[in-house]
C-alpha cells in the first residue's frame, strides 16, 4: 500500500474514538460500505446501529469503507492501489460480504464507482466464488430497488438489527458449507425481508410496462421490509465519535421510528409504519452515557415534537448538565415548555414546513392542518423567545399546482415578515427568513405514486420566478435544490431493471448523465410519466401489498 494512501487511513482512526478492531481469524468479514464520502456517512445513525450490531457478534468482524475523498482516490487510481476497508487497510475484494447501507437513490452511482475501485465486476452474474457476496440494505430497500438488482446478490429490506442478525446466521453456515453462491441465495429465499432479484423475471408489453412477473423457485411473492417492533431493545446512538464528522460534536440519540402525520407525499411516514416510541428512563440512561463522550445530546427522529415525553427528556438532559439538539421540529407543536428548553442551549434556527403557499393546496399533499393562522401563532412563539433564524420549506411541482399557488409562496413569506414585525416593533423581530424550495418527487408507495413528475424545465422557471420575487424582499434568502438532480432521483426511485442500464452507463460516463441518455435507447422520461392503465405492475409492485393498479 502506498504510504500517502496508509497515512491518509491512520489520520482519519488517529481523531475516532470507538472504532472496534478483530483479529480476522475464523470469523465471518463484513465490509460495511456507505456510498458516500466519511464526512457524510460518519453522520448516518443506520451505519453506526449496523456496525454495532455485526461487532456484537462473535463470529463476526465488521469494518467500514466509504467513498474515498478526492485525493484519496487520486492515489488509490494511480498507484493501483484497490479500495481499502477503514479500520485495517484490508482490500475489500478479500473480505466474505459487501454490504451497502444506502439511504438516498443519488448515491446508487457511488456503489457501482466503489465496486469498480474494489476490483469487484459489477454485474451480480460476472462474479464467481472469488469475489464477495454483495448486498444492499438502507433507507433505500424499502420500496423499490430494481434499478440495483442487476449489480446485488441480495437485498436486506428494512429495518437492519433483526433481518441483518438472521442473514448472517445463514451465511455462517453456507460459508462453512463450503457451497456455491445459488445455494446460498435459495437458503436466503424465504427469509422476511431478504430480495434475491436474479428468481424474478419481468416481462415487458409493447408500451414498455411490466406485463408479467415469472417467479421462480416458489420464491415470495411479495417483499416484506421487515420492522423492528420493540425499538427499546436497540441500541440506536452514535457508536464512533469523530469531530470532523457532520454532526461530530455531538451525541447521536435515536427517539422514535416513523411519523404519526401520514403526509400523502412523504414515503417516510409509509415505511416505517408504525410510529415508534422510546422510553423515557431508557433515553435518559443512554443520554448519560452519551455525555461522558460529548457536551450536547442530538436527538433524532422524523417528528421529535410528536414523542410523547419531549419536555421532559430535554429537561432531563439539561439537569445532567448537557445540552440538546432536536434534528426536526414543527414549529406549530412548540410548548412554552419545551423552547425555553431550546432558548438554554442557544438554538439560533427553527424550521417551519408549509410545503405550499396556500391551504388548499396544502390540504392536498395531507397537511390542511397547518393553516396560515397556526403558522403566524408559530412565529409568533418564536419571536416571544428571540429565535432569530426562520427556515421555511416549500416544494415546487405538487399535483394541482398553478401559478397562482407560486404568488401565494411570496405572499405568505411576506405576511410572516410583516408580522413579525408588528408584533416586536422593532424588538426580537426574525433577523433572517430563508425560503427552502425543493422539487416534488412522486415515491413510490405513496398516494402520488402513480402521478407524473413535472418536467425539470418548469421546475426550474417555478424556482426562478420564486427566487427572483424573494431578492426583492428585505431579510429573506432563498435556496433550493437542482431539479436535474430531483429528476435523477426519480429515475432511481421509480424505474425498472433496465434503469440499471441507464445508471451503468452513468458510471461509464464517469457520472455525466446527459451522456448516459444518449448512448442508450432508453427514454429516462417514461419512469417520470408511465402510460399506466387498471391492471399494470409497477416497477415497485413488489413492495405494495396490492400488486397492480
Amino acid at each position: 500500500m502506498d504510504k500517502k494512501d496508509r497515512m491518509a487511513y491512520a489520520t482519519i482512526l488517529s481523531k475516532e474514538s470507538g472504532y472496534i478492531r478483530k483479529d480476522p481469524g475464523g470469523r465471518m468479514r463484513i465490509a460495511l460500505a456507505y456510498p458516500n464520502k466519511y464526512y457524510v456517512g460518519m453522520s448516518n445513525l443506520g451505519l453506526h446501529a449496523m456496525y454495532r450490531v455485526f461487532n456484537s457478534r462473535p463470529d463476526t468482524l465488521c469494518e467500514r469503507i466509504f467513498l474515498p475523498s478526492r485525493d484519496l482516490e487520486w492515489i488509490h487510481r494511480n498507484h493501483s492501489i484497490p479500495l481499502l476497508s477503514l479500520e485495517s487497510q484490508t482490500p475489500v475484494r478479500e473480505f466474505d460480504i459487501l454490504a451497502f447501507s444506502c439511504s438516498f437513490e443519488n448515491d446508487y452511482l457511488n456503489c457501482l464507482k466503489m465496486m469498480d475501485m474494489a476490483g469487484i465486476p459489477l454485474r451480480a452474474r460476472e462474479r464467481d466464488g472469488t469475489y464477495p457476496i454483495v448486498v444492499m440494505g438502507g433507507a433505500c430497500t424499502f420500496f423499490n430497488v430494481e434499478p440495483m438488482s442487476p449489480f446485488m446478490d441480495c437485498f436486506i429490506c428494512g429495518e437492519g438489527e433483526g433481518v441483518g442478525n438472521d442473514f448472517m446466521d445463514v451465511f455462517g453456515r453456507w460459508l462453512d458449507a463450503q457451497e456455491s453462491r445459488d445455494v446460498l441465495l435459495r437458503s436466503l429465499l424465504h427469509i422476511d425481508g431478504i430480495y434475491c432479484p436474479e428468481f424474478y423475471e419481468y416481462r415487458y408489453d409493447d408500451r414498455g410496462v411490466i406485463c408479467d412477473l415469472v417467479i421462480h423457485d416458489n420464491a415470495p411473492e411479495h417483499i416484506r421490509p421487515r420492522i423492528e417492533h420493540d425499538i427499546n431493545e436497540l441500541n440506536t446512538s452514535t457508536a464512533i465519535f469523530n469531530e470532523e464528522s457532520e454532526f461530530g460534536h455531538m451525541y447521536l440519540l435515536e427517539v422514535t421510528r416513523g411519523c404519526p402525520r401520514g403526509c400523502h407525499f412523504c414515503l417516510l411516514s409509509r415505511i416505517y409504519k408504525p410510529f415508534r416510541q422510546r422510553e423515557l428512563q431508557n433515553l435518559l440512561k443512554s443520554a448519560g452515557e452519551g455525555l461522558k463522550k460529548r457536551r450536547r445530546v442530538g436527538l433524532m427522529g422524523a417528528s421529535l415534537t410528536d414523542y410523547r415525553d419531549i419536555v421532559e427528556l430535554c429537561e432531563g438532559i439539561l439537569s445532567m448538565g448537557g445540552e440538546v439538539s432536536l434534528c426536526s421540529l414543527r414549529a406549530d407543536d412548540l410548548s412554552d415548555r419545551l423552547m425555553e428548553c431550546l432558548a438554554k442551549t442557544g438554538i439560533r434556527t427553527i424550521t417551519l414546513a408549509p410545503e405550499a403557499g396556500r391551504e388548499c393546496l396544502r390540504a392536498v399533499i395531507g397537511k390542511g392542518d397547518m393553516t396560515d393562522e397556526k403558522i403566524m401563532e408559530s412565529v409568533e412563539r418564536l419571536v416571544k423567545w428571540g429565535v432569530p433564524n426562520l427556515k421555511l420549506y416549500f416544494m415546487v411541482g405538487i399535483p394541482g399546482e398553478t401559478e397562482e399557488d407560486m404568488a401565494a409562496i411570496i405572499t405568505l413569506v411576506k405576511k410572516i415578515g410583516h408580522h413579525t414585525s408588528q408584533i416586536s416593533k422593532g424588538k426580537g423581530a426574525l433577523r433572517q427568513i430563508t425560503i427552502s424550495l425543493s422539487s416534488f418527487v412522486p415515491k413510490p408507495l405513496t398516494l402520488f405514486q402513480y402521478y407524473p413528475m413535472q418536467p425539470v424545465e418548469i421546475l426550474n422557471k417555478k424556482i426562478r420566478y420564486i427566487a427572483r420575487e424573494a431578492r426583492s424582499i428585505k431579510g429573506i434568502t432563498c435556496v433550493n435544490d437542482l431539479p436535474k438532480w430531483s429528476f435523477i432521483q426519480a429515475l432511481l426511485s421509480r424505474g425498472d431493471r433496465r434503469a440499471g442500464e441507464i445508471l451503468h452507463m452513468a458510471h461509464l460516463e464517469k457520472g455525466n448523465w446527459s451522456r448516459a441518455f444518449s448512448q442508450l435507447n432508453i427514454n429516462p422520461e417514461f419512469y417520470l410519466n408511465y402510460p399506466f392503465k387498471k391492471g399494470d405492475m409497477p416497477p415497485w409492485g413488489l413492495w405494495l401489498k396490492q400488486k397492480v393498479l
